[in-house]
Formats: structure tokens, C-alpha cells, sequence
């Protein structure tokens, strides 16, 4: 088959039936090539820049594209992923192996491989190399915000250092001893513990969770006491500014005068007002919700089943509508040229998505249920094989559409047009700057049986033997 695209681009290509199908696109010289078979299963896809190749769901593998010199393998996604790049190289194989390699801006490389939950080992370029056994011995090095933790028997014993504060902790959390230059800790759980930093805050409890006591922001304008009995009283006390809790969290009142802030919770969840110079909400749960702050409005009513939000910024204005799980409504308007793109899904039935440059896409019957945050992860891993209907166009005028894959399919470009329904096939073309098609094209199973009517004649082809002219010249 051979027609023209929606810009003058050639394409070809070779099909049987919905078994295989492969199509070359040739457009200002640059080709894509795009290969299909035994759908919904296997597909490779082309082009000077890029190479993608997989088998749904087990594997996909990409090789270039943003980075030249970077490619990445999917392994039944999402339990499976390695993503090499020129900085950075990640493998992670749920739920047991992670690793991975990275360059900082000195040049130096940061390895980290993990085996869970039991065996880690790396190379961190500021504290060296680390092993680890756990629970049973070990150090970790640039790990859980710790330049270095050392373990034996955890949590019998271990230790961390953060610059020059250091713990150790025996039998945690029961015992807990912290020191460095400016700050100070220990704990003896349950009956008593404090931790100090030099000109910031003084915090203490006793018998926890039930006596605590704090001094914050200390060498500040507006230094802050508390006094918290759990659950019964506590109360946060600073200069013009003032909580109180009562049975918490049940009741929380917070008065600042000096911002003009007020916050009451009674009785939490179900009783929420607050009012200040930015922010202003009300609620009573679970009937009815609403929070304003500049740029932004929620509305919520029925929780957790209807929401509504607003935002405004100086690059868009966006509505979000959604009723859980079934219906979610988005909008988007761009004030730097008036674009809009906008969202329409009504799960599981229909899901509609137009973009700012004015394609379209359409999708129905379709049990996936959110946006994969990963670009063609899970919509490419398992979308074509739960999905039925699909419809594509952009502003070029390609149209595209089909019922269960190849089984029924439809695609249209300026100059061709073709129509799939299980192995027949009718296809027209036409002249460049032409309205009514001068070539048409039908056949069975690619050329078990075909006829072709163009401006050279007729032809029939039998057996996927060479095409018999049957004259008739226009």
C-alpha cells in the first residue's frame, strides 16, 4: 500500500490481515517506521532519533531520544525498570534489587545497590565506600539523610552522624544519646526526653505521649511556648498569636492577631472556619467544603465524592470537576495566546483528551483508571489489551480510529484513506490538491485476493501472485 500524508509525506508498507503490519512514513526525507504483530502484543517503532521495541506486557525497550546516548527497559512495569543515561543509570526490580549510579557535577559517581530487605553496598564519593547485612551488622553511607549510620543486631545498636552530629542508640527507641557543636539529644522512652539546638528550640516530654513541653524559634521577635497534655489540654502561645486543644485533635483554636488569622476545629473533622488576609475556609464534613486562598478555590461537597477546583496564575486558568471514581472534568485556558486543552473522562465508558495544539483523542471502554505518571508505562503495558475503541486526530487532518486494534480500524490523510474490518481492506487515494479520490484499492488477507481501479486501469491479483492488468484506462 502507498498513500500521502496530511503534509506531503509518503507512506508504504506490508499488512496481513491483523497478524502483521508494518508501515514506512517518509516525510522531508526523515523516515518512521512503525511495525505491529499479533496484536496487542508485539510492536517496534523507528526513526533517526529513536528505536522502541516490545511484547505487551512483558518488555519494552527504548534507545535514544531526549539523550542521544540513553535507553531504558520496562520488565512487566511496573515491577521492572533499568533507565541508562550519560549521569545516571537506574535498575529496580520490585520489590527485592534497586541500584543506582550517579555523576555529580564534580565528576565524582555516587553507587548505591540495594538487595531488600537484607543486603545494601555502595561507593558515596564524600564518606567512601559502605556494606550491609541488616539486621545483623553493617554501615550505610549517604543513605536516609545520614552521612554515615553503623549497625549491629538492629535496632539492638546503631549509630549516625549527620556533619558533626553524631547518636547512638541501644535497644531503640528506648534509649537514644545525640551530640554536635550546636544541638542535643536524649531519650530515655518511655519516661523522659529532650532535644535542644543552640538559638532555635528546647523541646521536652515526659511518660510520652502524654507530657510535652517546647520552647521554638528561641533568639527570634516572637519566641513560642507549649504545653501539651495528651490528649486532654495543650496550648501554643507566642507573641499576638495563640492554639488551644482541647481532647485533641478534636478541638483546636488558633487567634493571630498580628496576621489577622483565625483557625477553629470543633469538633475535628466534622467543624472547620478559618479567616485571614490570604485564606478563607469553611466546612462541614462530610456535606460541604470550601477553601479560597489567592489563585486557588476548592470546593468539595458529599466527601469524598465531589470536588471542584480552580486556579489562577499569571501563565493559565484551570477548572478541575471530579465525582470519584467515575467522572473527572478538566480545563485549561493559556493566557500568553488563548489555547485551551481540556479533559472529559467517565470511567470506566469514555475518556476524551484534547490538547492545546488542537488534537484529539478519544478512547472508550477502558478499565485503566488514572493518568500514568510515566509516559507510555502502564497505558502502553496494558491499554491495548483491555481498551476497545480508540480515535486520534490532530490539526493536520489524520484521523484515526479503531475497535479492538486492527480488528476494525479506520485512518484518513489529506491525499488516502483506508478501512480495516478483520482481513478485508479498501483503501483511496487521490491526486495532490484533488477533491474526489482516482485510485481505489480492495482486497482479502493483502493479496490472497485483490482488485485496484487507478488512473492505469484495472488489476486483479490472486494468491499473492503479480497484480494482472484488466485494462480500462481513465
Amino acid at each position: 500500500m502507498e498513500g500521502r500524508g496530511p503534509t506531503g509525506g509518503v507512506t508504504r508498507g506490508l499488512s496481513f490481515g491483523p497478524f502483521f503490519r508494518t508501515e514506512i512514513q517518509t516525510q522531508d526525507g526523515r523516515e518512521i517506521r512503525n511495525t505491529e504483530a499479533f496484536w496487542p502484543l508485539g510492536m517496534s517503532w523507528s526513526d533517526e532519533d529513536k528505536t522502541v521495541f516490545g511484547v505487551r506486557p512483558l518488555f519494552r525497550y527504548t534507545r535514544g531520544g531526549e539523550e542521544e546516548d540513553s535507553d531504558e527497559l520496562l520488565i512487566l512495569w511496573p515491577f521492572g525498570r533499568s533507565n541508562r543515561r550519560s549521569d545516571d543509570v537506574v535498575h529496580q526490580y520490585l520489590p527485592f534489587y534497586y541500584s543506582r549510579d550517579f555523576r555529580g557535577i564534580d565528576g565524582t559517581w555516587d553507587r548505591d545497590r540495594f538487595i531488600f530487605p537484607f543486603l545494601f553496598w555502595g561507593d558515596d564519593p564524600r564518606q567512601g565506600s559502605y556494606t550491609a547485612f541488616f539486621p545483623f551488622f553493617g554501615t550505610l553511607k549517604g543513605l536516609f539523610a545520614k552521612d554515615r549510620m553503623r549497625f549491629g543486631l538492629f535496632p539492638f545498636y546503631f549509630d549516625t552522624r549527620v556533619g558533626k552530629y553524631e547518636t547512638k542508640n541501644i535497644f531503640w527507641p528506648f534509649y537514644s544519646v545525640g551530640d554536635g557543636p550546636t544541638r542535643k539529644v536524649r531519650t530515655y522512652w518511655p519516661f523522659y526526653g529532650m532535644s535542644q539546638r543552640e538559638g532555635l528550640y528546647d523541646r521536652r516530654w515526659y511518660l510520652w505521649p502524654f507530657i510535652h513541653t517546647q520552647t521554638n524559634a528561641i533568639q527570634s521577635e516572637t519566641p513560642e511556648k507549649v504545653f501539651f497534655l495528651f490528649p486532654f489540654y495543650g496550648r501554643r502561645v507566642s507573641t499576638g498569636a495563640s492554639t488551644h486543644s482541647v481532647l485533641y485533635p478534636l478541638v483546636n483554636v488558633t487567634v493571630d492577631h498580628r496576621r489577622g488569622y483565625r483557625h477553629v476545629d470543633a469538633p475535628y473533622p466534622f467543624f472547620r472556619y478559618v479567616k485571614g488576609p490570604d485564606v478563607q475556609e469553611t466546612r462541614i464534613w462530610p456535606f460541604w467544603g470550601r477553601r479560597v486562598e489567592e489563585g486557588f478555590r476548592r470546593d468539595q461537597l458529599l466527601f469524598p465524592f465531589l470536588w471542584r477546583w480552580r486556579y489562577e496564575t499569571g501563565r493559565y486558568h484551570r477548572q478541575k470537576h471530579l465525582f470519584v471514581p467515575f467522572v473527572a472534568l478538566e480545563k485549561s485556558q493559556y493566557l500568553d495566546n488563548g489555547e485551551t486543552d481540556a479533559t472529559t473522562r467517565i470511567w470506566p465508558l469514555f475518556h476524551r483528551k484534547r490538547e492545546r495544539d488542537g488534537s484529539v483523542r478519544i478512547r472508550a471502554i477502558e478499565p485503566l483508571f488514572f493518568e500514568d505518571y510515566r509516559p507510555e508505562g502502564l497505558d502502553w503495558s496494558y491499554g491495548d489489551l483491555v481498551r476497545i475503541f480508540q480515535y486520534e486526530s490532530r490539526p493536520t487532518g489524520e484521523v484515526r480510529w479503531n475497535v479492538l486494534g486492527p480488528t476494525i480500524e479506520h485512518r484518513r490523510e489529506a491525499d488516502s484513506a483506508s478501512d480495516r474490518i478483520l482481513g478485508f481492506r479498501y483503501d483511496r487515494s487521490r491526486t495532490p490538491g484533488e477533491e474526489s479520490w482516482n485510485a481505489r484499492r480492495f482486497s482479502f488477507l493483502e493479496g490472497l485476493f485483490e482488485f485496484s481501479h487507478g488512473p492505469k486501469g484495472k488489476a486483479v491479483r490472486l494468491f499473492y501472485l503479480p497484480s494482472i492488468p484488466l485494462g480500462g484506462e481513465k
